[in-house]
């Protein structure tokens, strides 16, 4: 499960795993009507 840090648009958002490592999601629509501090499914 990642935390969202910075949302940077629809499809791109900075984020940390549960272990305080940063990474890069990448995906259609993965970042779509979330804020700062929203979850997102490792699977998603």
């Amino acid at each position: 499960m990642y935390r969202i840090i910075l949302p940077m648009n629809n499809n791109v958002a900075l984020a940390k795993n549960e272990h305080q490592e940063e990474a890069v999601l990448i995906g259609s629509g993965i970042a779509f009507n979330k804020k700062k501090a929203f979850y997102v499914k490792s699977q998603e």
